[in-house]
């Protein structure tokens, strides 16, 4: 089995599944700024959290793209 770890190869997304990223990251942009407002150690932290959350996130809706595509395939 191939993988593509350096993603390469980018999925092409139906266009819910883009929007709800799209979505997500602009209002986990806004919290980012909302931590901004505060500057210590704790509230680095939680941004660092934040980005991760996302990142997570993304990847689990990009999977769900990949699943809707490949379950399109095959009909």
């Amino acid at each position: 089995m191939t993988t593509d770890t350096f993603k390469k190869v980018y999925t092409v997304m139906p266009d819910e599944i883009r929007a709800v990223i799209f979505e997500m990251k602009s209002k986990a942009e806004e919290l980012a700024v909302f931590f901004a407002t505060i500057d210590s150690r704790e509230m680095e932290i939680a941004r660092t959290n934040l980005e991760q959350t996302i990142m997570w996130a993304t990847k689990a809706w990009v999977n769900l793209g990949d699943k809707v595509n490949a379950a399109s395939k095959c009909d």
